[in-house]
């Protein structure tokens, strides 16, 4: 696939507008009979890995969808099985029968009584994930909590938020500064789309991104004023909140429609190209495979960088299909040893804000990579995608082995402008 190729290709679950009323349960019975419940998902779903339920599995939520299309009024117990889904896409990508499974969920989480039933907690946390300034401030107070012996005021939180607190304790303090000096737009050539949460908790990746831009010449607009996707709100079935974010991101970035747009996390990359690029005629482009394609011949290990390093493809880029780019990438880092870890578990659990609400799964799934991680002695790990980066650091601190977990953005040294590259 050509770079900045916005096709639908790159969104690994095709995005339509939601039908209203009796249209809506239509589309979800519709997709539904496509299912001709063979099981073939069922190895490649995380919560049937870790539940071994028929109904935390793709073809029991199937089930359940249609059952709610036709009427049947939904029960605390099925609802929960409904909201353990961690959206990830896997059963799609080997679905024989190409089951819009990721559609009919997004449907499904739309409907009144499933609605309803939405922890008033994780809208908030929705909300404040588009104000980065004030959740940076947050995360900087709750990692504080830890370092001067505070921790146990968490206690007086509600579970949700102490995982939350947990999590802030292990992110380093280089990624809670302030984002880069940006250019301006009138004098940009391409933009960074830092995502939401990328804008408060990515300082150091975005300042490493920054540099190898303008270490090639480029002039980066740091877009980190919250300008979001939607897909928290989507996959949250807040379909009417996801069009608002769209539609108010879309108007943020109509003037820049003509410059390249690079995604530093793959969790934003199709959604962005889908819902908010496409409709202006833009461009969204993988800030890894724009720094590649740009460099040429032996890239250079920044100094301070760990050498060995265990990879984790984030199930959103296996989706985009774009894990050969990463791969090829590291391969060309003059001194760095890696390696890549297995596909299974295929998702470590984060889920965007996954991992906050539903703990027994996501900590199983990453109990698995931090095992795997801990058996490879690697120094460092990297990944593409910021939830993952986010929960797999928390996991391995609690594991009792800190290990950093890094974009692979950080290992590469900028090219001081007017050198070349080594061939």
């Amino acid at each position: 696939m050509a770079i900045g190729d916005n096709s639908p290709v790159l969104n690994p679950w095709p995005i339509r507008v939601e039908p209203d009323g009796p249209a809506a349960l239509t589309r979800i019975a519709a997709l539904a009979d496509q299912c001709v419940q063979c099981g073939l998902c069922l190895p490649h779903c995380p919560t049937y890995r870790v539940a071994q339920r028929e109904g935390q599995s793709p073809r029991g939520r199937i089930q359940f969808a249609k059952a709610l299309a036709a009427g049947m009024a939904p029960t605390p117990g099925l609802l929960a099985q409904l909201d353990d889904c961690i959206a990830c896409g896997s059963c799609e990508r080997v679905c024989p029968a190409n089951v819009g499974y990721g559609e009919l969920l997004d449907l499904t989480r739309d409907l009144p009584a499933v609605r309803a039933a939405e922890p008033q907690a994780r809208a908030v946390l929705r909300q404040l994930a588009r104000r980065p300034r004030l959740l940076r401030l947050l995360l900087r107070l709750a990692r504080g909590l830890g370092h001067v012996g505070l921790s146990r005021a968490a206690g007086i939180l509600d579970a949700r938020a102490q995982r939350a607190v947990a999590l802030a304790q292990a992110i380093p303090a280089a990624a809670l500064t302030a984002a880069p000096e940006s250019a301006p737009a009138s004098a940009a050539d391409v933009v960074v789309l830092a995502g939401c949460i990328g804008a408060a908790s990515e300082g150091d990746t975005l300042a490493a991104l920054a540099a190898q831009l303008r270490g090639l010449g480029h002039r980066p607009l740091l877009l980190t004023d919250g300008s979001c996707c939607g897909a928290l709100a989507r996959h949250a079935g807040d379909a009417a909140g996801a069009q608002a974010i769209e539609a108010a991101t879309r108007a943020r970035l109509a003037p820049l429609r003509a410059l390249p747009w690079l995604s530093l996390a793959s969790g934003c990359q199709a959604a962005f190209a889908e819902r908010i690029a496409a409709p202006l005629g833009a461009r969204v482009v993988d800030a890894l495979a724009f720094i590649a394609e740009q460099h040429e011949g032996i890239l250079q290990l920044a100094p301070g960088a760990p050498r060995r390093v265990a990879w984790m493809a984030p199930c959103t880029q296996r989706a985009l299909g774009d894990v050969l780019t990463t791969q090829a990438l590291l391969s060309r880092i003059d001194g760095l040893d890696w390696i890549a870890l297995p596909e299974q578990p295929t998702c470590c659990g984060a889920g965007g804000a996954y991992f906050l609400d539903h703990p027994r799964i996501a900590d199983a799934l990453a109990g698995e990579r931090v095992a795997q991680i801990i058996a490879s002695r690697v120094d460092a790990v990297v990944s593409a995608n910021i939830g993952c980066r986010l929960h797999l650091r928390a996991a391995l601190v609690a594991a009792g082995h800190p290990l950093p977990v890094l974009h692979p953005l950080a290992l590469l040294a900028p090219r001081e402008q007017g050198t070349a590259d080594v061939i």
